[in-house]
């Protein structure tokens, strides 16, 4: 029975002592700074620079892929223009050959 009263001795003693050192500690969060909590309105700034660049960045990202679409586009109309061109110039080909072996049977019968 003696070491049931002073075990519950020792544990109300402890809980004073954590309850009183809790309390300090709440008191001392208030006025301790930590870290750089003074410095929080210049980490704002920097983030709000920094997002302000992101958005240009992003704007001048999309105006690039825009671009690039523009110029794929126009890559690929100048593409089947070319394919189209080639193709008239073999067809004139042609024509220029079978007008020559035409001329060389005139000229073989004159």
């Amino acid at each position: 029975m003696k070491g049931k009263v002073i075990k519950t001795g020792i544990a109300v003693v402890i809980s004073i002592g954590l309850f009183v050192g809790g309390a300090a500690i709440s008191g001392a969060d208030k006025t301790i700074n930590w870290g750089k909590e003074g410095e929080i309105t210049s980490i704002y700034a920097a983030l709000s620079t920094l997002d302000g660049k992101l958005g240009i960045k992003q704007t001048e990202l999309k105006t690039a892929k825009d671009a690039l679409v523009a110029a794929e586009a126009a890559s690929k109309t100048s593409k089947t223009e070319l394919d189209q061109l080639k193709q008239t110039n073999d067809s004139l080909k042609s024509q220029v050959s079978e007008l020559t072996a035409t001329v060389s049977r005139k000229d073989a019968e004159v």
